[in-house]
């Protein structure tokens, strides 16, 4: 494997065929998490009427959903921090897929209740480790990355939402298109784990450091932009369905259509994401996307369907380069234990799945679904505005503009220590290439 390369060595070569590897290795990662999610999301409609699942228990199902990948994200902000996130994502993609499979086995509420919750914890490992494994490829290459790499959901929940929707048509039980796509996404979580970098100071196994797993306060303000982009996107993509279906009338493969369409605008923001926040800085994409987010997602309250699909195809473009934008200053603004930054802030995001629902639920109660996500949308889109003007996102932003990163990361990795502003030198992160 020959010897040990650190990130001064990669930065020197950025096209260097390990380290393109790990880029899409990650992406990889993100794609089967998302294929996965868009199986099962877009079969809900057909797992409400089979199990016979009121919508306040569907409620009940998100939630669990959610706090599954809350308590697997905590518990791994400290194992991250010492053994790295490789391992974890090794373990956990491949028991991710295998969880699918124990959905579709549920023959009753308490079952899939309990399906679920291991499913979510599957989902928290899975997301959390790759996350660190994208910020530590992004910070390799000098240059934005994240959302590119993030573009990976959008193309698996789009292709997992659309086989889905197709098998629908078909009339094929949703049992069987859950346990078929586990069995097809089981031989891709076992490859990818070949492909990834080594997190861990100094390539070696670390030993407990408080400092270590210490989180710094913005990342805590980075938590509340993840967050409201996560229970943005839960509410879209769990209830929207819900709407055409029930709301609308549609038939269960219209309303499946509305989590491919939802992930496609993602795909399409992410895509251009990183050029973006390269021209304009990511405050100005954060602020952008939270206002154009609360705008676009008040469609949705359109009686005709197509308007309502539209709307949604849009509110995926608006919201696609929030999430990745948080990850990638959490672990640039605490790059030196960017891990256990990484892992808390997928603990805060993932609390937004947990809300989203009962948000939901209380006002669809109290009014409609199509008002309560309205109300939702402005309220969350209005917290990202605010949270781009108001946090100190050009310190962590400036290292990964283009023309600002290598010059200074090469001199950072000769010589560890926390920065000291905008033109100091990147923290040190020694890490080896697997």
């Amino acid at each position: 494997m020959g010897g040990r390369r650190g990130l001064g060595s990669i930065l020197r070569a950025p096209a260097h065929g390990r380290l393109r590897r790990a880029r899409v290795g990650v992406t990889a990662a993100f794609a089967l998490g998302g294929a996965l999610c868009g199986v099962l999301t877009s079969r809900i409609p057909a797992l409400m009427d089979e199990l016979a699942i009121s919508p306040s228990q569907l409620g009940g199902v998100l939630f669990v959903w959610g706090l599954g990948a809350v308590a697997s994200t905590q518990a791994l902000r400290w194992v991250m921090a010492r053994t790295g996130s490789a391992p974890v994502l090794r373990v956990a993609a491949p028991l991710y897929a295998s969880t699918l499979a124990l959905v579709a086995c549920a023959q009753s509420y308490g079952l899939l209740l309990a399906a679920v919750a291991v499913f979510g914890m599957g989902l928290g490992a899975v997301d959390v480790a790759a996350n660190s494994q994208g910020s530590a490829t992004e910070r390799a290459y000098g240059r934005p990355l994240v959302a590119g790499i993030h573009a990976g959901w959008p193309v698996g929940a789009g292709v997992g939402g659309l086989v889905a929707a197709f098998c629908a048509h078909l009339g094929v039980p949703y049992r069987s298109t859950l346990v078929g796509a586990a069995v097809l996404a089981l031989p891709v979580a076992l490859a990818l784990g070949r492909t990834l970098l080594d997190t861990r100071h100094g390539g070696h196994p670390r030993r407990h450091d408080r400092s270590r797993s210490r989180t710094r306060p913005v990342v805590y303000g980075f938590g509340v932009i993840a967050f409201a982009a996560l229970a943005i996107e839960v509410a879209v993509t769990d209830w929207t369905g819900v709407l055409l279906h029930d709301g609308l009338g549609t038939s269960q493969a219209v309303a499946a259509l509305a989590y491919p369409l939802f992930q496609a605008g993602i795909l399409t923001g992410r895509v251009v994401a990183d050029r973006l926040r390269t021209w304009l800085g990511a405050r100005v994409v954060l602020v952008s996307a939270g206002a154009a987010t609360a705008g676009l997602l008040a469609l949705t309250a359109a009686p005709q369907p197509l308007v309502v699909l539209v709307g949604i195809c849009g509110v995926g473009v608006a919201i696609s380069p929030v999430l990745p934008l948080a990850f990638s200053l959490a672990g640039t603004s605490d790059a030196q234990s960017s891990d256990a930054a990484i892992a808390q802030l997928g603990v805060i995001a993932y609390a937004g799945v947990l809300a989203s629902p009962a948000m939901i639920g209380v006002l669809a109660d109290a009014a409609t679904l199509r008002v309560a996500l309205v109300v939702v949308a402005i309220a969350l889109g209005a917290a990202i505005v605010l949270a781009g003007l108001l946090l100190p996102i050009d310190y962590a932003d400036i290292r990964l503009r283009v023309g600002a990163l290598p010059q200074q990361a090469r001199r950072g990795s000769e010589a560890a220590g926390d920065v000291a502003g905008p033109q100091a030198p990147m923290t040190r992160m020694d890490s080896d290439v697997i």
